[in-house]
Parts: C-alpha cells; structure tokens; sequence
C-alpha cells in the first residue's frame, strides 16, 4: 500500500511540474485577451540609422481565441499592416516557441538551440534565424531587455521585405521591435513599441 502512495505522490509531482512548465512558456509571450500594444512605424537606412518615421502607426490587440485546424490560437489584430496580411492566430506550442497556424515560429522564446533556415518563397536567397544573447535595448527613451530572434540573408539580390524577419521580445511583455530586413541588409523598416497595456 505505500508503495503505491508512493507511486501516485511521484505522479502528481510530475504533473504539478509540467503544469508550471506549460504556465512559465505561456506567461513568457503572456498572450492574454485584451493586451495591446502600439507600434510606431519606421524606415531604417544607412547614414540615417535613427530611422524616418513613416506616419503610419499599428495597433496590436489579443482579440479572443478560436479553434484552427482543431487546435486552440489566440485571433491577434492589426490597425496597420505594410503587407497587407490581416489577422494573425497565434499559440505557444509545447516547445514553448511561439508559432503561427501555419506552424511557422515567429519567435522561439528562451530556446538558444533552436535554429531554422528557410529557403526564400521567391527563390532569393536563405535567410537563417537564430536566438541572440539576452540584450538591453532602449527605444522610444524606455529600456527593455529583449530575447532577439535574428535573421540573417545569403545569396539574395532581391527584396526580402516580409519574409525577413528579426523580432525582439521582453518576457512577459511582448514585441518591443519587429524589424523587416530588405535583401542588401542595410534598409529597413522596423515597428517600434511606443505604448502598452498588458495583464
């Protein structure tokens, strides 16, 4: 009989600890309803590293959740988008990456071993992603410390524009800057957080 209290204690240990492993990735991207963020929208060039602001402004809001393709995502809108893609779905996946529903991840959290190399869709180049050492940013004069997702391009001549992409990410904040990398990798344009409001 103690054997086999024994046996269910070590069991509900170790379900208690997936539970708050399954918890912490959560709270890493904190994809709560209602959180929004505000991005000021910049145009980066050499010679004007600062950047040219562009007007143009985009609302992040976490709007509810809905089942895509049987799977639970968090439906996240946008006021402004360049590439004119609309809605994103966004979930964290048991890796703890966060991934869109086409399984694609947009940024893999604390995760240094993940890599990935993509082939670009337009038979430009590669473009490699892979997580940077923990850094200090300051944007719009407010200090974040980001996990940065980098991109980096090979062998392209054209514009990447969209499908180059280098986030940087304050846990339980959110995206502090999204960059859009252009194939000579001199030119972008980058979203920058300006105001907030998270759970």
């Amino acid at each position: 009989m103690k054997k086999i209290v024994a046996f269910l204690a070590i069991g509900a240990m170790l379900v208690s600890c997936s539970n708050d492993d399954d918890n912490q990735k959560e709270e890493f991207f904190n994809l709560a309803e209602g959180n929004f963020w505000v991005y000021k929208i910049y145009s980066v060039s050499p010679g004007y590293e600062d950047g040219f602001f562009t007007n143009m402004i985009d609302t992040v809001k976490v709007v509810e959740q809905r089942v895509v393709n049987g799977e639970k995502y968090y439906r996240i809108t946008h006021s402004n988008r360049l590439n004119g893609m609309q809605d994103d779905f966004l979930k964290v996946n048991e890796k703890g990456h966060l991934v869109n529903h086409n399984k694609l991840v947009l940024h893999p959290g604390k995760d240094k071993k993940y890599q990935y190399t993509k082939v670009s869709d337009y038979g430009y180049g590669y473009i490699d992603y892979q997580l940077g050492k923990v850094e200090d940013m300051t944007i719009e004069n407010k200090n974040y410390m980001v996990y940065p997702y980098i991109c980096d391009l090979t062998g392209a001549n054209y514009s990447l524009q969209g499908e180059a992409v280098s986030s940087f990410y304050q846990k339980g904040l959110g995206f502090v800057v999204k960059r859009y990398n252009y194939s000579d990798d001199t030119r972008y344009s980058e979203d920058r957080l300006v105001y907030y409001q998270v759970k």
